[in-house]
């Protein structure tokens, strides 16, 4: 059974899993921020973040798919082409855990002899680079950072490149998945919002 997602307008078909995507699906992509004049007309290539600046939580389902207007063309990930009811298939598992938790012996049906989540080294590798984007978006002043140490997106008005960086950095929070939901394609945006900050 297919499921019309909201936003992209796209089907999902994940087996079990389409009752998570239900949910777990964006609201919004960067196209509902696109900067407006005075007269109300679209200023290209201007965005208008707000302190709420992202998908509106739940973006899982796009990322997995590899949709949105994020500055990269994506992919559909394998945990969305291989893994059996998709969402359900990892996070519950055969034995249909309800922790939610997703659950290694998944994995290992792909990647033989994995003990974490830590699939040669990515999440190693993603969380440095998540910090370094964090950095810079601090330095340019598109994010603040509160006396208890909350993060928070900057209102303004910011050109595509920047924008898109922004918008990538409060995915990458929404997805709560640190990029395994879809590596290929959140290391390429991860490059490109790295790369639009330089």
């Amino acid at each position: 059974m297919h499921l019309w997602l909201v936003t992209s307008g796209a089907t999902f078909d994940g087996g079990s899993g389409n009752l998570c995507a239900n949910c777990h699906q964006a609201r919004r992509y960067m196209v509902n921020f696109v900067a407006k004049d005075a007269a109300g007309a679209p200023i290209p290539g201007q965005y208008a973040a707000t302190a709420r600046f992202n998908t509106h939580y739940s973006v899982q389902v796009d990322v997995l798919m590899g949709l949105g207007d994020f500055g990269v063309t994506g992919e559909p990930s394998g945990h969305y082409t291989k893994v059996e009811n998709t969402c359900a298939g990892c996070h519950m598992g055969e034995s249909g855990s309800h922790s939610f938790e997703p659950q290694l012996a998944t994995c290992t049906s792909c990647h033989e002899g994995a003990e974490d989540f830590n699939i040669n080294g990515f999440m190693t590798e993603f969380e440095e680079q998540y910090a370094e984007l964090e950095a810079a978006l601090l330095a340019k002043g598109m994010l603040s950072k509160a006396a208890d140490g909350t993060i928070s997106t900057v209102p303004g008005t910011y050109e595509e490149g920047p924008a898109q960086a922004l918008f990538f950095y409060n995915l990458v929070h929404e997805d709560g998945s640190e990029g395994i939901h879809n590596p290929e394609y959140f290391k390429a945006l991860m490059e490109n919002a790295l790369a639009a900050l330089k």
